[in-house]
């Protein structure tokens, strides 16, 4: 018998099968046409221990697999007086009491019927008799259905790149649609690796600290806090700041993690403007967080000042604050009220205290608001006090000298052992009771353990006395009261003992009439070069020759020693120094006819700086060339006249050397690598290639501010701007100096880049007042490594030529030069002698000395209307005095 569809089946089939109008609907047992009889396949409506859902097979099963309704009563029910599928007909049976049709009826109809098969074996897996699921049951469920349900879960997943820690709950969803396919035995390798990849994201997501807030601690000052502490390092170039509306970007002078790692510190070169919104950037690994500070500066809302001590000629601590509790001190010029005001001086943003050593004084701050209202603070007491120390710092070290070392060096390494036979100082650091680093005074130090090291209660001297651990206690003074101690513990260990003679050949080879080295090193017994004197005996000294006295020194453990060749033949060198002693084979060879020529000296590689501390220079090459016989055995060398060098550059331009040697200094503006030939005659007896490394390091940098005027010459203007108030190098500042900018400029008319390639640098900037941008490539710094040019990238710095102060400037230095023109006539005119009209013997030269003076400011072109305008007031007084010395009387 043909299968019938779903929708084919007519309601007398199915009334024939159920018979009970409970179980079939009126509606569908009166149905005139198969269509208004058509049942659902795709949904069970399912009653769940009493509560009624809609879900699909696949769902169900899951549900089941997953665990989610073991143990629970579960019906296939009717919904709304329509029932949904063939196994709710099958359902009827186990949970309706009374209905008429056997499981074997329904099982007939449904064997007729198309598509009928998968809801016959899910009602025999999922239910039985009573219609109950038991723990441990298991629904079989098609794999293609489970399959296709995971694979639409998965494809509405979005993708690895797009995945958002807010879809994590779509994930885990289709994560267990996946699961439940995989163990329906469908393929689900595409979908798992999938689901995995976006689960891992999900935990990375997570693992991702947040911006939880940007707050201004000051105008200069910002703290980001996050969600989370932050496990990399964050570095300054990781932090960018821009100022919303304008774009313009704020420079950072340091960033720091609080010690938490869940906030970051930023500090600006340049303060913050009110009523303007910054966007924060902060790179942390392969993630950038962003978030906006809207910066609002109140008036005085609060003073915060506390009683305390302070050092005479410092500042108070207080805290001005504003409503929202920005920290505006800076920023604030407060009033002093104390029943010792003239104590106290009044800056802005600062108080500073004049009272005398262990004095007090009663203090409150106040502000007077824009409304009238004053702001005060507590009153407080405020003593001053003189720096003394109070306690040791982290610093100690020991040292060959009685000087204090420099902490701060960059070399700086901190020393706790000595050798047995030698001295050291231990160097203590202290803090005072403000807690600022204060010299070393008043120390007293106190040997613990005698039999292992004594050291000089005063100066602190450690003279060792056998190896092993020494403690040695120093304590902080005042008069007899002891303010604080501290113990530390020295390791001394064995005196430095010559242990050996090491040389760097045994044998050595020299041509007669020439010369040959040997390395010779002193070694201790740790293996390490120890200072000694060497003997040196030559065995036959008709043979060979060494050069310098027979007793030599091996300076920090080092010698070379240069053997001459006399005639044909071999002899020994023996070397000693204490109870050791070294043999060197000294073979001295006569040279046959000449068969070549060599070339020593040559180098493949020159540097910039020569940073070997020996006579060898890294910086240059010196070449020389010899005759040889057919053994390779020098048999004269040739002088300079003999040979000739030529090098080329990488575009086979020739560059100059002189003579023999070939030094960077002559490589400075020609491009490498380099070839160099070498020729006796016109016969080549060398050809090589070398290159030129810059190995020393630029001047870090950070730009602090891009925002200048020039009001002064251009050119040596803007490199001093660019060297004061454009870039930062750090402690470097003192040792690098700004020697020229190049740029393009928006508006040439206001200033210009007037560089003409290899000539001199200018810049030229209007007579008139006017703004513009520039946009600087490089930047070119003198240091005393030399010249550095260093790449700005187009940095955009904001000028404003002030004509005005320019004008006042040149005016100023044309009023100097009308007073020297006066004073130099008065001193060309005037007599020195005791008569009347004439002037005090050395008056003239004294005024002289006014002028000179005057005029090297006038022709400084750095010098500052400020400084012009003084040199004229110094001079005009000078030839005041000088008037006052004329003789009015005979």
């Amino acid at each position: 018998m043909a299968k019938k569809s779903l929708k084919a089946l007519s309601t007398a089939a199915l009334a024939a099968a159920f018979t009970t109008s409970a179980i079939v609907p009126a509606a569908v047992a009166s149905a005139e046409t198969p269509a208004e009889a058509t049942l659902e396949i795709s949904h069970y409506v399912v009653e769940i221990d009493g509560k009624a859902v809609q879900i699909s097979a696949a769902d169900f099963v899951e549900m089941k697999a997953a665990g989610k309704i073991e143990g629970s009563a579960v019906k296939f029910v009717k919904a709304n007086d329509v029932v949904y599928t063939l196994a709710d007909f099958t359902a009827a049976k186990a949970s309706l009491a009374g209905s008429n049709p056997t499981q074997e009826d329904v099982l007939k109809v449904l064997a007729e019927t198309e598509g009928a098969a998968q809801d016959v074996e899910l009602y025999e897996a999922a239910i039985g008799e009573d219609g109950t699921i038991s723990a441990g049951d298991k629904v079989a469920a098609p794999a293609e259905e489970l399959l296709k349900a995971a694979q639409e879960a998965v494809a509405a997943l979005p993708t690895v790149e797009e995945v958002k820690v807010e879809d994590k709950a779509a994930v885990e969803a289709a994560a267990a649609k996946v699961a439940a396919a995989k163990e329906a035995g469908a393929d689900v390798t595409e979908l798992q690796a999938k689901v995995d990849a976006l689960v891992e994201k999900i935990a990375k997501l997570e693992a991702t600290p947040s911006i939880e807030s940007v707050k201004a601690v000051n105008d200069t000052n910002v703290k980001v806090t996050f969600d989370k502490a932050i496990t990399e390092e964050i570095a300054l170039t990781d932090v960018v700041v821009t100022e919303k509306a304008s774009g313009d970007k704020v420079y950072i002078k340091s960033v720091k993690l609080a010690e938490d790692k869940k906030s970051l510190d930023v500090v600006f070169y340049d303060t913050l403007k009110n009523q303007k919104t910054y966007d924060f950037a902060i790179k942390i690994g392969e993630n950038a967080l962003k978030a906006s500070l809207d910066f609002v500066v109140g008036e005085p809302a609060q003073i915060q000042l506390a009683a305390q001590t302070v050092k005479k000629g410092d500042a108070l601590e207080y805290k001005v604050l504003d409503a929202n509790g920005l920290d505006i001190t800076a920023d604030v010029t407060v009033a002093v009220n104390s029943d010792k005001q003239d104590k106290f001086t009044v800056e802005k943003g600062k108080v500073v205290v004049n009272l005398d050593s262990n004095t007090t004084a009663f203090v409150e701050l106040s502000f007077t608001k824009k409304d009238g209202t004053v702001v005060k603070s507590e009153r407080v007491t405020v003593k001053a006090e003189d720096a003394k120390p109070v306690a040791f710092a982290d610093h100690w070290t020991l040292s060959t000298s009685s000087t204090e070392p420099d902490y701060k060096a960059e070399d700086y390494k901190q020393d706790k052992t000595l050798n047995m036979g030698s001295t050291k100082y231990l160097d203590v650091n202290l803090v005072d009771q403000f807690g600022k680093e204060i010299a070393e005074s008043n120390v007293k130090y106190e040997t613990l353990d005698a039999s292992v090291a004594i050291v000089d209660e005063n100066t602190g001297k450690v003279t060792p006395r056998k190896e092993g651990k020494a403690l040695v206690r120093a304590s902080i003074m005042d008069g007899d009261k002891v303010v604080a101690t501290k113990t530390f513990e020295l390791n001394v260990v064995g005196e430095a003992k010559l242990a050996g003679i090491e040389v760097n050949a045994a044998t050595i080879d020299v041509t007669k009439g020439f010369t040959n080295k040997v390395k010779v090193t002193l070694v201790d017994q740790f293996g390490n070069p120890i200072e000694g004197n060497v003997k040196v005996e030559v065995a036959d000294k008709t043979i060979a020759t060494v050069e310098g006295a027979e007793t030599q020194t091996a300076t920090a453990g080092k010698l070379t020693l240069t053997a001459n060749g006399l005639k044909k033949g071999t002899t020994t060198v023996k070397l000693t120094a204490g109870d050791f002693s070294k043999t060197v084979s000294i073979n001295v060879l006569e040279a046959g006819a000449v068969a070549d020529y060599k070339v020593e000296g040559f180098m493949s590689e020159l540097l910039v700086k020569d940073l070997d501390s020996t006579d060898a220079k890294e910086d240059e090459m010196t070449l020389k060339v010899k005759s040889v016989d057919a053994n390779g055995l020098t048999i004269d060398e040739l002088t300079t006249s003999e040979f000739t060098v030529a090098v080329k550059d990488a575009d086979d331009k020739p560059v100059t050397v002189t003579d023999n040697v070939i030094s960077v200094s002559e490589l400075v503006s020609a491009k490498g690598p380099f070839k160099v030939t070498i020729k006796v005659g016109s016969l080549t007896v060398f050809s090589g290639e070398f290159k030129v490394t810059d190995n020393r390091v630029a001047p870090k940098y950070t730009v602090k501010s891009n925002k200048v005027t020039v009001s002064s010459d251009a050119t040596s203007a803007l490199n001093g701007l660019f060297d004061t108030n454009v870039l930062d190098f750090g402690d470097k500042n003192d040792a690098v100096n700004v020697t020229d900018v190049d740029f393009v400029s928006a508006n040439e008319a206001v200033i210009k880049d007037t560089d003409v390639k290899g000539g001199a640098q200018g810049v030229t900037a209007t007579t008139q007042d006017g703004k513009t941008s520039i946009y600087v490539d490089t930047v070119t710094v003198a240091t005393t490594d030399g010249e550095f040019v260093l790449d700005l990238g187009g940095l955009k710095v904001d000028v404003t030529v002030d004509a005005a102060a320019k004008a006042d400037l040149a005016a100023a230095k044309q009023a100097l030069t009308d007073a020297i023109t006066v004073a130099q006539n008065k001193h060309k005119d005037a007599t020195e002698g005791p008569n009347q009209g004439e002037y005090e013997p050395g008056s003239k030269a004294t005024l002289q000395a006014a002028i000179n003076a005057a005029t090297a400011v006038r022709d400084n072109a750095e010098s500052t209307k400020a400084q012009l305008d003084q040199a004229k007031t110094d001079l005009e007084a000078a030839v005041t005095t000088f008037e006052a010395g004329k003789v009015t009387t005979p």
